[in-house]
């Protein structure tokens, strides 16, 4: 196959995968992109390069907690994109757009690169349509509609980049030492981007086991991704510990019946991608007898049995099984996933097995026929892509804020408590109260003893000074979760209303105890000591905001009027001028 060919073959690929996602670059910040993105510091200067490498992935956030992920590469390139474009949602849904398109080219190469090794005349074709089909995959929509959805397509890129740079360093007459250099790099990053990365050396093993051809002999090309395994997991356990689990019940005998349901939903969201969802609502199973639990066994076997035969019979075969397999298993680990182990992203690095398999499946069935096979091939494989595609483009636009993402959410899982609390904050951001409070009641209805939830409510009340039930909710949320910096930011402001000054202070000086970086605390505690004359402190304060949030207008207005009272003009003016710089330059967004 010429160069041309390949060259147009993938720039079609990639403009597929691009035009599938592009209705994604005008939505929002959605879901955890509020910590991860809006309120993570990391990303806001190059000095936190040391913190980024040496704590777990939510380090930014204290109150978060040990959450057991060391995914460095997510806050470099979110910190990259800080720097360049700020905090425009654009920036982050291109670069995971971006990401995608590439990584389906790479599906596209690597395909080709496999299939044309085991002799199949049609290579070009049979990557073509499996580029296509991953390009257009509606599963996909999680990982790239989501600016959160980064880890999965970075860590895909990389790991798939590694194995195609291996596989073609094996290749007689190739560059080796360099190819396989810059394949090791390209495992380091994909371990920086997330933990499934770990099964590359598992898998370069059985893949060439399955050749069966001087095995023995390669094992010094696999030496150097076990070294840098270990390496990355004695570093990991360094740095963040061992594996945190959710703290329910971890017995094997609690979790592996569920183990069986989820592999077989997974396979069936990747055969069937309809009535998606960004959060499912999970019960056990319980029992090995229950009906879910059998139908998964039985899945599960069928799948092992396929697996065994094709090591020995089709090393395609076994290859695309193996892909779909070996980055589930971490995801299957119920534990250390906690009570919603389902996660439709957990399949963007699957379905490159998927595609590859389907995409076999389909020529096997066409070649059979003696007249027109080969059309019918393609025409199957382009009307799977433009199905896939029309979901995907669909499915995007459910992405496109927080209310339509957790009121689509709550229409399929209405017991799930996220999704109503979720759901509540949205309303409550649109001004509609009511509406949140409702959500809200739901939330606490399903987990009583949520103190996100109380928190959430006692603001809602707050807002139509419904005064007693908002203390109410704002002092039970602290007794469930004593430091939580929102309910103490909260109730300040709900003191400061009142006129109970003396108690702001404490709580936002108690907000600010848990949380040092809360620019709001710093905020709010500076235009309360503003009230009681405390112009030092509230001048210091209003300055540590702006260290935070450097164009918060508000914050350079207040700061002014503290420093006209102080009789500090100049300065004064300077933060009045800074204001209206802001202002004319928000009006013009």
């Amino acid at each position: 196959m010429n160069k041309r060919t390949m060259l147009y073959g993938a720039s079609a690929i990639f403009l597929v995968a691009f035009g599938v996602f592009a209705n994604t670059l005008p939505n929002g910040f959605v879901y955890d992109d509020a910590k991860q993105i809006l309120s993570n510091i990391w990303i806001t200067d190059l000095r936190y390069l040391p913190d980024i490498f040496t704590h777990d992935v939510w380090g930014f956030w204290p109150e978060h907690g040990a959450s057991g992920y060391y995914r460095p590469m997510m806050h470099i390139l979110n910190l990259a994109l800080n720097q360049t474009f700020g905090l425009l949602p654009w920036a982050y849904h291109f670069m995971n757009v971006l990401f995608h398109s590439v990584n389906s080219v790479l599906v596209f190469l690597l395909t080709f690169d496999l299939f044309r090794k085991e002799g199949k005349t049609s290579a070009f074709s049979l990557a073509l349509i499996s580029g296509l089909m991953f390009a257009s995959h509606p599963i996909h929509c999680e990982a790239v509609a989501w600016a959160g959805g980064i880890p999965d397509l970075s860590y895909t890129f990389f790991l798939l980049l590694s194995f195609y740079l291996y596989q073609r360093s094996t290749e007689k007459g190739s560059s080796s030492p360099l190819l396989l250099s810059v394949s090791l790099l390209s495992f380091v990053l994909a371990l920086l981007s997330k933990e499934p990365a770990l099964i590359l050396p598992f898998i370069l093993i059985l893949y060439e086991s399955s050749e069966r051809k001087d095995h023995h002999l390669k094992l010094q090309r696999y030496i150097p991704y076990i070294v840098i395994a270990v390496a990355y997991l004695a570093v990991r356990f360094a740095i963040i510990g061992g594996i945190k689990t959710s703290g329910e019940d971890s017995s094997v005998v609690s979790w592996l019946p569920d183990v069986f349901v989820l592999f077989a939903t997974y396979l069936g969201k990747l055969l069937l991608p309809i009535n998606l969802n960004v959060y499912y609502s999970y019960s056990s199973a319980g029992s090995f007898l229950a009906p879910s639990v059998l139908l998964g066994i039985v899945v599960t076997c069928i799948f092992i049995t396929a697996l065994i035969i094709s090591f020995r019979k089709s090393r395609l075969v076994f290859t695309g099984l193996l892909f779909i397999a070996a980055p589930l298993l971490p995801a299957l680990y119920i534990p250390a996933i906690g009570g919603t182990p389902f996660a439709e992203r957990y399949l963007y690095l699957p379905s490159f097995g998927y595609v590859l398999l389907l995409s076999l499946v389909i020529y096997s069935i066409t070649e059979q026929l003696r007249h027109h096979g080969f059309l019918l091939f393609v025409t199957a494989g382009i009307a799977i892509a433009l199905f896939y595609s029309f979901g995907a483009i669909a499915r995007n636009q459910v992405w496109e804020n927080d209310f339509s993402l957790w009121y689509d959410t709550v229409q399929k899982s209405p017991a799930s408590f996220i999704a109503r609390n979720n759901l509540g904050r949205a309303y409550f951001t649109m001004r509609d109260v009511d509406s949140a409070i409702e959500q809200y009641q739901v939330a606490l209805s399903l987990e009583p003893n949520h103190a996100e939830a109380h928190n959430n409510l006692g603001a809602a009340y707050a807002t139509k000074n419904m005064t007693g039930e908002a203390e109410q909710h704002f002092l039970l949320a602290l007794k469930l979760k004593p430091g939580y910096s929102d309910a103490h930011n909260n109730i300040g402001i709900f003191y400061g209303s009142q006129g109970q000054n003396d108690r702001a202070i404490y709580h936002f000086k108690s907000a600010l105890k848990s949380r040092p970086d809360f620019g709001d605390a710093h905020h709010n505690l500076a235009v309360t000591y503003l009230a009681v004359g405390a112009l030092d402190l509230a001048i210091k304060h209003f300055n540590s905001a702006l260290e935070f949030e450097p164009d918060n207008v508000n914050t350079h207005l207040n700061l002014a009027r503290a420093y006209e009272q102080k009789g500090l003009l100049i300065e004064a003016r300077r933060h009045r001028l800074r204001a209206e710089v802001l202002k004319g330059g928000q009006a013009g967004q």
